[in-house]
């Protein structure tokens, strides 16, 4: 059976390695880092998943994982104070863009990773600590038989039964606002997906696929990602956000897309972290409901 867990340590200086007025020593299972001066809000080390050895003069030091399933992260480290560091995970497209990205203040976090994700990055990074003792990050992938949550399928939700419509959402981490869909017809909701193989996932809607005109919508990055698969899989079209990118597939015949959002939707006086403590589901509301219950549509 292949393995799935990997342990990920902290063992060389790399150009990101924060050392001015740092102390570092390397020892067989641990590394010390010392620095009173660091500012907050500055990477003290990081790891990736690939990189450009003609340039950086580094390999990579995070292994290759699989878009749709879930790792756990376990973070082993003493700091000083408590609270003086925190862990940032930066999922990158194929072209260097930021497709997502996770602040972890916890020692161990589940994590899905996206499915518009080509690379990531691992970023340790100070928060007012003295003194660091690092000695390893575990990622193991969780099997179904670890899995806290069931795939949740659930019944038709605002029905319309003269409607011949479905309109199946994703949901995102965050829970689903029941405003947000107050107006919609024929909503089958769909939650903890993020949790199962894509496959899976078909596999609990594929009786709907030529029921219905089916609408697989998403209202942020993940879920705008999954409903394009589905839409793909089920014969249905695609709402989706701006936050969707979305590179051609010529081997499989993409669905309708609709596009419901733009970037200046965005909270655009605050910062990505302000952003990430909103609900997604305010994107919702720039829907056409006409749209999802019966009006017209134009592709984009």
């Amino acid at each position: 059976m292949q393995n799935h867990n990997y342990t990920i340590r902290w063992t060389q200086i790399i150009p990101n390695t924060f050392m001015y007025g740092s102390r570092l020593q390397f020892k067989s299972h641990e590394t010390i880092f010392k620095n009173r001066l660091m500012p907050s809000g500055i990477v003290i080390h990081e790891w990736k998943m690939m990189t450009d050895y003609a340039e950086e003069k580094i390999i990579p030091t995070l292994p290759i994982l699989k878009r749709g399933e879930t790792y756990l992260f376990s973070f082993d480290y003493d700091v000083e104070p408590n609270t003086g560091i925190y862990f940032k995970i930066i999922f990158k497209r194929r072209n260097g863009t930021v497709a997502d990205m996770r602040i972890i203040q916890q020692n161990e976090v589940a994590i899905t990773y996206p499915y518009e994700a080509f690379s990531y990055e691992l970023q340790m990074i100070n928060a007012a600590s003295t003194y660091v003792c690092f000695r390893k990050i575990t990622i193991q992938r969780q099997s179904i038989k670890t899995v806290s949550f069931p795939l949740a399928v659930s019944s038709i939700m605002n029905e319309a039964q003269t409607l011949p419509i479905l309109n199946i959402v994703f949901t995102e981490t965050q829970p689903l606002s029941s405003d947000a869909i107050r107006e919609v017809k024929n909503v089958i909701k769909v939650e903890h997906w993020q949790h199962y193989s894509l496959e899976m996932i078909y596999e609990a809607l594929a009786h709907l696929k030529n029921t219905a005109t089916l609408n697989c919508i998403g209202y942020c990055t993940e879920s705008s990602a999954i409903a394009y698969e589905m839409a793909t899989l089920l014969n249905g079209t695609a709402f989706v956000t701006h936050h969707f990118k979305h590179t051609a597939d010529h081997e499989q015949q993409a669905p309708p897309l609709v596009r419901y959002t733009e970037a200046l939707h965005d909270v655009q006086a605050h910062t990505f972290m302000v952003q990430q403590l909103l609900n997604p589901s305010r994107y919702l509301n720039n829907i056409d409901i006409n749209m999802l219950n019966g009006g017209c549509y134009r592709e984009c």
